[in-house]
């Protein structure tokens, strides 16, 4: 179990190292995609330093969520040339902030984890995928989907939130009715992590300006 935790964890550091390695030479969507990186790697070196020290450090995933929604969200801003699209991607960046801020005071405070706003943000991105998707559908001229780094990546965006927001959704039940079942519906989640990270590294490789 321990394995799994640890390869989660610096499993960001397959990704960092491609962005570094491509960083002058990728597009848009990279440049965002590394700047998540960066993040997610600053946060979860924060987590391991006050996990070590026996710090409470759940205020790290309500500072985190808010910004990886922030990452992905422009990222499909980019992906579909609509400005009805790009206001609309924009507008839900502000008010799922205002969730996430409301969420600290009327039932998640910064001592708590996150959940209720874990579970909203992986909604908010399938449906955006799906819409990305339905948009690609309805191009007419013929693509090879499969070989887009975009396409590749709202694959793995779409099954990595599916199962956050299922094992989010009922975390708190599991936990309750047994703590070895919540963890090892945690472990499925840092999986879906791992792989997720080893696709934005292949993303970081394969875009190009």
């Amino acid at each position: 179990m321990g394995a799994i935790v640890n390869i989660a964890t610096f499993s960001v550091l397959i990704p960092l190292l491609a962005g570094l390695i491509r960083f002058k030479r990728g597009g848009q969507v990279s440049y965002i995609l590394f700047g998540y990186v960066v993040v997610s790697a600053l946060v979860d070196a924060g987590g391991l330093i006050t996990a070590s020290k026996g710090i409470n450090n759940n205020w790290m995933s309500h500072v985190f969520v808010p910004l990886e929604y922030l990452f992905f969200s422009s990222v499909y801003a980019l992906a579909v040339p609509s400005e009805r699209w790009k206001k609309a991607v924009y507008v839900s960046f502000w008010l799922f902030l205002g969730f996430c801020v409301l969420n600290v005071f009327l039932w998640e405070p910064l001592d708590k984890f996150n959940s209720k706003a874990r579970v909203l943000e992986s909604a908010l991105l399938i449906a955006m995928v799906l819409l990305y998707f339905y948009s690609k559908l309805k191009q007419r001229e013929e693509q090879n989907f499969l070989t887009e780094p975009l396409f590749l990546f709202s694959s793995a965006i779409l099954l990595y939130f599916s199962g956050t927001v299922v094992i989010f959704s009922f975390l708190e039940a599991l936990m309750q009715e047994s703590m070895e079942l919540a963890r090892s519906f945690m472990n499925v989640m840092r999986v879906l992590l791992i792989m997720l990270n080893v696709v934005i590294a292949i993303v970081l490789l394969k875009d190009k300006k």
